[in-house]
C-alpha cells in the first residue's frame, strides 16, 4: 500500500441539517462551490509540485466521496517527503505535526532503490557520474528540503470557498 496524504472537507452535514426545505438547493450550490475548489486546489497543487517525470503531479486528485464529501489525495509514496522535507532538513507547519507524524518511518523505499532513483536523477540532470555517489550520501544522511505543494495549496483556496459559501448562505436569508 503506498502512503498517501488527504484533505477532507467535514461538518457539512450538519449545515445540510440545518437548511431545512431548501437544504437540497443550497447543498447542490455548496456542493458545486466545494468540487470548484478542490479542482482549483489540484490544479495549484499539480503546478507547484516537483516534476521531474511528472509522477507526483499526476498523482495528485480529487474523489467526490458524496454530497459535500471530497478528498485531495497525493498518491505517491514519496509525496509526504517533498512536502515536509526528511532527515535534518524537515519543517512542519504548524497544526500538521500529526499529519507529519503519520509518514514517519513508513517510507517503501529501500537504500538500493533510494540509490537507484537519485543515481537516474543524475543521468537525466546530466550531473558528472563522480558526484553521483556524493549526493546519494549526502541526500541519505542530510535529507531533503521540503519543496512544500500540498496543505498550501489548499489553505489558499480555503478562504475564498468559505466566502463564496457565506454568500450562498446569504442570498438564501441565513
Amino acid at each position: 500500500m503506498s502512503n498517501t496524504f488527504s484533505i477532507k472537507v467535514e461538518g457539512l452535514d450538519r449545515l445540510q441539517k440545518s437548511l431545512g426545505d431548501k437544504a437540497k438547493t443550497i447543498s447542490n450550490e455548496i456542493d458545486a462551490e466545494i468540487g470548484f475548489a478542490c479542482d482549483e486546489a489540484v490544479g495549484f497543487m499539480q503546478t507547484d509540485a516537483p516534476a521531474d517525470q511528472g509522477f507526483l503531479r499526476n498523482h495528485i486528485s480529487k474523489e467526490h466521496v458524496g454530497r459535500m464529501n471530497y478528498n485531495i489525495v497525493a498518491q505517491s509514496d514519496y509525496a509526504a517527503y517533498v512536502e515536509f522535507g526528511t532527515r535534518s532538513k524537515v519543517q512542519i507547519p504548524a497544526g500538521l505535526e500529526a499529519v507529519a507524524a503519520s509518514f514517519k518511518g513508513r517510507s517503501n523505499i529501500s537504500a538500493i532503490d533510494a540509490k537507484t532513483a537519485i543515481f537516474e536523477w543524475c543521468a537525466r540532470k546530466g550531473i558528472d557520474k563522480e558526484l553521483w555517489y556524493t549526493i546519494f550520501i549526502s541526500i541519505m544522511v542530510k535529507g531533503i528540503r521540503p519543496h512544500p505543494f500540498f496543505f498550501r495549496n489548499f489553505e489558499r483556496v480555503k478562504k475564498p470557498l468559505l466566502d463564496r459559501i457565506q454568500k450562498i448562505l446569504t442570498s438564501e436569508g441565513f
